[in-house]
């Protein structure tokens, strides 16, 4: 079945993205006169703001700042709004205030933006983010970088103690906070060892410390051989990220594995996505982590038992994703995952020690 042909604004976005687009076409978008939604007008303007054409980055410029804000607001506020144009208003230093604190909030909102944002002077920025305790959770350095900002207000200096004590300690009652968007989460069973903050965080090893199998070398090689991956190779990331976003399946299983957290994260925000892309994307070893953790927290794509199932056994999903879906794994698989040398050891560990304590024999109370 064809798929359904982009809305006329949309197009008008990928034509105004274009490097090969004319000058005057780019000047009309910078001002407004075609036919786009605010919205795309909005992303539109923030890539013609870097345009190599003096005139035309200009133009867009002064258009930028005379939006209103509440017509930015909603496109900061938009998950699904590329991360090349959060990046733009986060570090813009005339964006306001109000903005970034809805900045902070957007679960698309980089991890590097997020630093960055973590060493400003303004306090009600950083109680928003503050008051995103998922990503703290998910990103302590994050929760070191606001400790250390002498900005920070007592309050949210005594959250984020909490948050350390509760959630990034070693402690036996330790249990991720639940994320907007991820499944109920379960807190690792009694009996399993401490796991550390070190651990937890889950540095994730190099790409190329993870070989691939004969079987996933081959398939790669084909794929790179192929006219498609090479016309994607040419492209620049905002043609790329249109691609992820507008693309069909297979544009979108090659974007996935680019190198580029911006480019590989935006094909996780396209409308088009089905369930077999998602199980397929989640046992993929040459992803950023950034793809395997929102695949992780999402509360849809997470219910899957064969996602679930496939993030435990990847050892370039995050270990704090990992531990958070052993207790859904049956008895078979905790198994398999306690001798398997290809995954972190944590989780290893983790997982015989669960199938320990969920086939030993159980005692019987005296009455």
């Amino acid at each position: 079945m064809p798929e359904s042909p982009a809305p006329p604004s949309q197009e008008l976005l990928q034509r105004v993205l274009d490097p090969a687009t004319p000058k005057t076409l780019k000047l009309a978008a910078a001002r407004g006169t075609l036919p786009m939604q605010r919205q795309d007008l909005i992303v539109a303007l923030v890539f013609l703001s870097a345009d190599q054409d003096g005139e035309v980055a200009s133009e867009s410029r002064k258009a930028l700042s005379t939006t209103p804000q509440d017509l930015l607001r909603a496109v900061i506020e938009d998950p699904k709004t590329p991360a090349p144009v959060l990046d733009h208003f986060g570090r813009d230093k005339s964006t306001p205030s109000v903005l970034l604190q809805a900045l902070v909030l957007n679960p698309s909102t980089s991890d590097d933006l997020l630093l960055e944002l973590a060493q400003c002077s303004d306090v009600d920025v950083l109680d928003h983010l503050v008051g995103n305790e998922t990503r703290l959770a998910a990103h302590p350095i994050i929760a070191e970088r606001l400790k250390a900002n002498p900005a920070l207000s007592r309050d949210s200096r005594r959250r984020i103690i909490e948050l350390e004590e509760h959630v990034l300690g070693n402690r036996e009652d330790y249990a991720l906070p639940k994320p907007q968007e991820a499944p109920e989460e379960v807190p690792l069973p009694e009996g399993l060892e401490e796991i550390t903050e070190e651990e937890l965080e889950g540095a994730p090893v190099p790409m190329l410390e993870i070989p691939l199998t004969p079987e996933e070398q081959a398939a790669e090689e084909a794929l790179r051989r192929t006219p498609l991956f090479q016309r994607i190779v040419r492209m620049s990331v905002a043609e790329k990220i249109q691609a992820a976003l507008k693309g069909n399946s297979e544009e979108r299983s090659i974007l996935i594995r680019d190198p580029s957290r911006l480019v590989a994260s935006s094909v996780l925000k396209s409308p088009k996505l089905s369930e077999q892309e998602i199980e397929s994307y989640a046992k993929l070893r040459n992803v950023t982590e950034e793809v395997l953790r929102i695949i992780g927290n999402h509360r849809e794509w997470a219910k899957s038992y064969t996602v679930a199932h496939a993030l435990t056994r990847n050892p370039r999903t995050p270990t704090g994703i990992s531990l958070t879906m052993l207790n859904r794994l049956v008895i078979r698989d905790l198994k398999n995952l306690g001798t398997d040398k290809n995954i972190p050891e944590v989780i290893r560990r983790s997982a015989k020690r669960l199938y320990d304590l969920r086939t030993q024999p159980q005692k019987v109370k005296r009455k």
